[in-house]
């Protein structure tokens, strides 16, 4: 007989979710694999099933995954890292950042499938999701809180990206997270979503769009203007964002432009400032605005930048962590996909020793082991043998 149970390290990330829908051993254990799978980049459940000598079989891990619920995984997973923070959570040092990504996949029985548009007019077929993430400015990280699968029904789109967006935030400070400045880039550019965030107290920092028109008041006889004409000789001066605790070398120096405007459309007046990437430069690479009208030219500059980190979230959810890679025939396998390489990544940030790079090779290479000693036994002949873990100690 063959003793081989799942690594510690695997397990303290699945010890924070046990109390959500762990009801027997064999949930347990599917959610411990699956983490595996994510965590090591494996492709299938079958190829899980065949690398890691504690799986089960793949019949045995859908079977016992039914009773998944995403709402109460994800409320436990924000509940802890409010928990981990509470006491560090400030606007200097956090926002929020929302956007979406796609997740291509092809199949009539994918969940949430449909043909969606990219910032470029090109079509993909696949999953939306829109995530809403809390940003780290010092540290320079963003840990995804929330998310939906954006859906269609006969084509149409059943809640839009502006909707989805207010949902998110209403949901996260339903649950106690503080109301923070949350960073939009230009998709979210629109009056509407401006006037929700206002109605809910919730200062913005959007990245507008450049064919925009805006007058410096309310008077009808002042004529719309551009941005470029807008901010024709208004002085600019510098201005340098810290460099971020994994950073090696600083940021460069850029230059801004303040100002006060109406956009067109909208009644109320908003903060804005355009970039420059030179002193000289005839030209903006982009505008923000803000309905703060306190705050500085400077720091209104940083929440436009630190949004940039949940693109790098992305990058690393996918690259990394299988982000979305499952089967997704299913909303349980759908949001397996998604759930688990978020708790992966929260506890890689918060709990850098539990999963640290040392750790994860040697749960690797310990699973190889056992596979190994495995084939010796049988190969041996022996008749009871018990094999014990391998120690996974840094």
């Amino acid at each position: 007989m063959i003793s081989i149970t799942a690594p510690n390290e695997i397990r303290k990330v699945a010890d924070r979710y046990k109390d959500v829908f762990f009801e027997t051993p064999s949930n347990y254990n599917c959610i411990c694999v699956l983490l595996c799978l994510h965590l090591f980049g494996m492709k299938s459940l079958s190829s899980a099933a065949r690398e890691l000598g504690w799986s089960q079989s793949v019949l045995s891990i859908q079977s016992n995954l039914h009773k998944f619920t995403a709402n109460r995984f994800m409320r436990r997973l924000r509940s802890g890292v409010l928990n981990k923070l509470k006491n560090e959570i400030n606007d200097e040092n956090f926002c929020y950042a929302i956007d979406d990504t796609s997740n291509i996949k092809s199949g009539k029985n994918v969940f949430g499938i449909g043909n969606w548009g990219k910032s470029n007019n090109n079509v993909y077929t696949g999953q939306k999701i829109f995530v809403l993430s809390l940003v780290n400015k010092r540290k320079g990280y963003a840990l995804p809180l929330h998310y939906f699968i954006c859906k269609k029904i006969d084509g149409k789109v059943v809640e839009s990206g502006h909707e989805l967006t207010i949902k998110l935030l209403k949901d996260i400070f339903d649950e106690g997270y503080p109301i923070l400045p949350v960073a939009l880039d230009s998709w979210f550019d629109s009056i509407s979503l401006m006037q929700n965030l206002d109605d809910m107290k919730v200062s913005f920092c959007i990245h507008t769009k450049d064919n925009r028109k805006v007058r410096h008041c309310k008077s009808s006889k002042v004529p719309w203007k551009t941005w470029k004409s807008h901010f024709k000789n208004k002085t600019r001066y510098r201005v340098k964002l810290l460099k971020t605790e994994h950073q090696k070398r600083s940021r460069k120096t850029k230059y801004i432009q303040e100002s006060f405007v109406y956009i067109k459309g909208r009644k109320s007046i908003l903060k804005t400032i355009a970039v420059y990437n030179k002193l000289t430069d005839s030209c903006h690479f982009s505008i923000y605005v803000t309905n703060d009208l306190k705050i500085s030219g400077a720091f209104l500059y940083e929440l436009g930048r630190k949004r940039w980190l949940i693109e790098e979230l992305f990058r690393n959810l996918k690259q990394k962590l299988s982000f979305g890679k499952l089967s997704c025939t299913g909303k349980v396998a759908a949001d397996l996909s998604i759930c688990l390489p978020f708790a992966l990544i929260i506890s890689l940030h918060l709990s850098p020793n539990e999963l640290h790079q040392k750790n994860v090779q040697s749960i690797r290479c310990a699973t190889h082991i056992h596979v190994k000693n495995a084939l010796a036994v049988f190969l041996n002949k022996f008749n009871y043998i018990f094999l014990k873990n391998v120690s996974l100690e840094p």
